[in-house]
Formats: structure tokens, sequence, C-alpha cells
């Protein structure tokens, strides 16, 4: 989303994004370093099977990924991100997969004047109480 709003600022008018993970893979190569066997599996096969809530199988996790993705990181490096467009970014803080201080990272460090975060006191990471979505609707709805 943020790339993409940096790339193509022409056809972004606005930006709402969902339980923001930017540079994500920063977390998952700490966990993966930390972790002898992960660690072990990933040096040896190219990459490992990241456990995970939402699927018994966990996922599959590339050396190659965490590698490549550090060269699209937004949050590193002293400029604001160059987004103009209003922004909103909502999140739960209830979410144990990303906390909600990323999105307020990612807030802080964008350029735009028309930002704000939405926190979702119950809300998890999935986002998909009703209430959840009505508040993701009228955000939309907002920026539309």
């Amino acid at each position: 989303m943020i790339l993409i709003a940096m790339e193509r600022p022409e056809v972004v008018g606005g930006l709402v994004g969902i339980g923001s993970a930017p540079d994500f893979t920063s977390i998952l190569s700490k966990h993966i370093s930390s972790d002898p066997y992960l660690s072990s599996q990933i040096e040896s096969l190219g990459y490992c099977d990241l456990p995970s809530a939402y699927d018994e199988k966990g996922y599959a996790i590339h050396k190659e990924l965490l590698v490549e993705s550090k060269n699209h990181f937004v949050l590193s490096g002293d400029a604001s991100i160059a987004i103009d467009v209003p922004v909103r970014l909502i999140h739960g803080k209830k979410d144990v997969d990303i906390d909600h201080k990323w999105s307020q990272e990612l807030l802080k460090n964008v350029r735009s004047q028309d930002k704000n975060l939405i926190l979702i006191e119950h809300g998890d990471h999935r986002l998909s109480a009703r209430e959840d979505i009505d508040v993701i609707l009228g955000e939309l709805d907002g920026i539309i």
C-alpha cells in the first residue's frame, strides 16, 4: 500500500490501512534467528515453516523473501514517507500478531497532514467482528 502510493501518487487519492505491518519481515527475521530450529531450517533448506495460529501447517517463509524485503523497508532512514493524500490506519489493540505500535510508527513517518490512527479497543488481528467492519467501512466512506 505505502510503496504503491509512493511510486504512483497520481493514481492514489487516499489510503486506508488495516492492521498495518510495515517492514514486517524484520519481525519475522528476528523471530527466526532467535529460534535454533527455525534458524537451522532456513539455513539448510532456504525456508522455514513458521508456526501460525491461523494455519496448523504454518507458513513457509523463504530466506529470499527476508533478504529481498530489506530493499523495500519504509521505516528505515530519516526521511519522511512521501505521501500527501489522506491516510487512515485502523488497528486492533488486542492484535497479538502485529502490535498497534507499528501503525503508530508508520503514521508518525507519513508526511501527509491529513492522517489518523483508529485504534479498536477490543479488535484483534483480523478485525472481523461486525463492529470492526463498520469502522472500516466508515473510514472508507470518508476517504472516498
